[in-house]
């Protein structure tokens, strides 16, 4: 609530308590992920961060995205060209659409295709599978009990 002090001054409210307009702005106002300062005004929320419209560029080369598209990798910002670049040292994953890092060394090799290891699931009942543990039917990984109860 911003409201006026006696003296014409504007104060801000919140939770009972009074605040100056800096004091407000340096306790409550959402930080840029990129400079960390506080955002007044505009700001774009990505990737569960607030940035400066200005600080919301690609990782690599530093470019805004100014409205078109940003590609997710390891929770940052990538423009198409140097989101193919990284994507090119991994893979995409089947369960979540996403790069498998090459360094991820938990990633799972399996029916031709590398998943992070939480998205190697057994299709009907979701049950984490091991690349040594699983049944492939029709291009669809599935445990053993639910292969066995399905497809006898």
């Amino acid at each position: 609530i911003n409201a006026e002090y006696g003296g014409g001054e504007s104060f801000y409210e919140k939770n009972g308590q009074p605040y100056c307009e800096n004091d407000y702005v340096a306790s409550f106002a959402p930080k840029c992920a990129t400079c960390n300062q506080a955002i007044v005004g505009q700001s774009i929320n990505a990737l569960g961060k607030s940035y400066h419209p200005e600080h919301f560029v690609c990782v690599t080369c530093s470019r805004p995205f100014n409205g078109t598209a940003f590609y997710p990798h390891l929770n940052l910002p990538y423009c198409e060209a140097h989101f193919k670049t990284a994507a090119s040292s991994g893979s995409m994953c089947p369960g979540c659409q996403q790069l498998v890092h090459a360094s991820d060394t938990s990633a799972v090799n399996a029916m031709g295709k590398k998943w992070h290891a939480a998205h190697f699931k057994c299709q009907f009942c979701t049950r984490q599978l091991s690349p040594s543990d699983f049944k492939e039917k029709d291009g669809q990984a599935y445990c053993d009990a639910c292969t066995k109860m399905m497809f006898g």
